[in-house]
């Protein structure tokens, strides 16, 4: 293989690349002896066929098109491999002339790479580091929390209240017609929750057990229940039992069925220690992120669009993931309970997928220019820093099976190594 020609305008580089006779013939060869594995001519086994009989029956462009794309795309693998290209797509404008035998071919091609990029300021720059300390308020809030997840719902006299618990029967239509998935006995309304609608959350308000009502809800066109969007469902409803809310103290039994602690203190403290090492990374994430918007907003790049579409194909796939992981709902009921699209949806992450992959084109440059380098004492410091029992070393990370890859890693690394040469060249305010 010779590269003939490597022209660069802007982000797209001009190949033309001559791929010798030699390397054909043995395409040719490897793709007849595959080929001949389930070739029928009468006389041979299978495999066992002359190649120049092989050709006769069959013909050589069988082995011309079956060969010549595994040759030219190793060819450009290669010259992409010599010439150190950072590709970003797959190349394009591929022009292959007619196979000749026993002749070189010359094909072109055009290919994306990471564009050029020209810095602006990124030493000297003027930042405010935000407190790494929890509010207190944060703290009574968490506690609240606590104590909400271990309320107990207590059936009694009292009239109904927002935030309890009704056991009811319901029954609902529309002009006469039952809704079937809103008329049932023993249903559990939380009031406040919304489940049947404000409307009818508000008309329980103050009801006893074992009391009647009856009204009208009205519903908006984008109500999540489809059956009665846009209509006004007449409801008759029978108090069955209300619960109410009682919270747990806060003392030491809550702070064992809690946070299996002996005291409220202790709990406490755990709380205070896990919201004080969030909010310090809280702190260092908001650091960086304006030190580098500062530095993105003082560069200048053209970007192949191909780059940023291939980031917003992630944010989407990582979005899919997490919603599926978090809510057990499949992507595409989603979809149909939100009313939109999934070229919607990859189209509202187009914004932060262009400022990461500014972000980290900077941060490329910014290495490449001032030299960083990721070495193995390097990964292997980090990798102590996370503490992981069975992963204390780089040997133990590379022999892990459910370890990410080494290339991740130092890209990680390399990551934060950029990051502290650019905070410590920064003015830092508190």
């Amino acid at each position: 293989m010779k590269i003939l020609e490597n022209k660069r305008h802007g982000f797209t580089v001009d190949l033309t690349i001559e791929v010798p006779a030699e390397a054909i013939d043995k395409g040719l060869e490897k793709a007849f002896r595959q080929l001949s594995k389930s070739a029928r001519i009468p006389g041979f086994r299978k495999g066992k066929i002359p190649r120049g009989l092989f050709e006769k029956h069959y013909g050589t462009d069988v082995l011309v098109q079956e060969s010549l794309p595994d040759v030219i795309n190793h060819s450009y693998t290669t010259a992409v491999s010599q010439l150190d290209l950072p590709v970003v797509d797959f190349p394009k404008n591929v022009q292959i002339p007619p196979y000749e035998p026993g002749v070189c071919l010359v094909f072109t091609c055009s290919v994306d790479v990471e564009p050029e990029v020209k810095l602006g300021k990124y030493k000297g720059l003027k930042a405010t580091r935000t407190s790494d300390k929890a509010p207190v308020t944060k703290m009574d809030e968490q506690l609240q929390e606590l104590r909400e997840n271990y309320a107990d719902y207590v059936a009694g006299e009292h009239p109904a209240q927002d935030q309890d618990i009704l056991l009811c029967n319901v029954k609902a239509t529309v002009d006469g017609e039952l809704v079937q998935a809103w008329s049932r006995d023993n249903v559990g309304v939380k009031l406040g929750a919304g489940y049947f609608g404000e409307e009818f959350d508000k008309a329980l308000l103050g009801l006893q057990k074992e009391t009647d009502t009856s009204f009208s809800a009205s519903f908006a066109e984008d109500f999540y229940q489809k059956d009665v969007a846009g209509k006004t469902v007449q409801f008759d409803v029978h108090v069955v039992e209300v619960r109410q809310k009682t919270l747990p103290e806060l003392d030491d039994a809550f702070a064992e069925k809690a946070g299996q602690l002996s005291t409220i203190d202790a709990l406490r403290d755990r709380i205070r220690e896990n919201l004080d090492a969030q909010a310090k990374q809280e702190s260092e994430e908001k650091l960086r992120a304006d030190l580098m918007e500062a530095i993105i907003q003082d560069m200048t790049v053209d970007i192949p669009a191909a780059m940023i579409e291939r980031e917003m194909d992630h944010s989407l796939s990582q979005f899919q993931t997490s919603m599926e992981r978090q809510s057990y709902m499949k992507f595409d009921q989603y979809l149909q309970a939100t009313g939109k699209t999934k070229e919607a949806i990859r189209e509202e992450f187009r914004d932060s997928a262009t400022t990461r992959v500014k972000s980290e084109l900077a941060l490329k440059a910014i290495a490449k220019k001032e030299s960083v380098t990721v070495s193995d004492a390097d990964l292997d410091m980090q990798i102590k820093e996370w503490n992981v029992p069975e992963i204390q070393s780089l040997e133990d990370y590379k022999k892990h099976p459910k370890a990410d890859t080494l290339e991740n890693l130092t890209f990680m690394v390399k990551q934060k190594k950029i990051f502290d040469f650019i905070i410590a060249q920064s003015k830092i305010s508190v």
